[in-house]
């Protein structure tokens, strides 16, 4: 035996050689670790160039997504802003605001208005304000009657936009309404 080899008899009469590495084995081992590096190789580069694929894509509807809801929230925030201006030029608001601003303003009678002008007009929400904030009519909340808009001193800043959203209070939870204000005296909306 050569020095350095070593056999083992595994009892069966096969003689298995240990110590050193034919050419073979070791061409076969060469082989083996190369195809496995450049499998893996591959299949990270694929998992990489799939993974960016996939980002890119989800961007993309994301930012489809994004300009879908503005397109929709402009239009309906235009469908709002016709709606109350058509209120705030009516003959029922022009009345009331007139009755308001007499020296003993009563808007008792007007406690049931924004409900009736709300539905007439399909708005989810319409509040009917005094210029000191105070709620006059309220369409999705009655209750709110003789109450402070506390979002009346916001408004100016917003008025520069046709339409704005608004966290609206509702008997039922909390719902976003896309607000016009017009006149500073009503406020309507449409839940979104």
């Amino acid at each position: 035996m050569p020095q350095g080899f070593f056999g083992i008899n595994d009892g069966r009469g096969f003689r298995i050689e240990t110590g050193t590495m034919t050419f073979r084995r070791k061409l076969l081992s060469v082989f083996a670790l190369t195809v496995f590096l450049s499998v893996a190789a591959v299949a990270f580069l694929v998992s990489a160039v799939t993974r960016r694929a996939f980002d890119r894509s989800e961007d993309e509807r994301t930012a489809a997504l994004v300009t879908q809801f503005r397109h929709e929230f402009n239009r309906q925030g235009e469908d709002v802003v016709r709606r109350v201006e058509s209120i705030a030029a009516s003959d029922v608001a022009s009345r009331m605001a007139l009755a308001l601003n007499r020296a003993p303003a009563d808007s008792g009678p007007y406690f049931e208005l924004a409900k009736a002008t709300a539905e007439s007009t399909r708005l989810d929400f319409l509040e009917f304000v005094e210029s000191d904030g105070t709620i006059v009519s309220s369409a999705q909340w009655p209750a709110k009657f003789g109450y402070l808009e506390v979002a009346v001193d916001s408004f100016p800043a917003s008025i520069a936009q046709d339409a704005f959203l608004k966290k609206e209070g509702r008997a039922g939870g909390h719902a976003g309404s896309a607000v016009s204000e017009s006149r500073r005296s009503l406020l309507g909306g449409v839940a979104g």
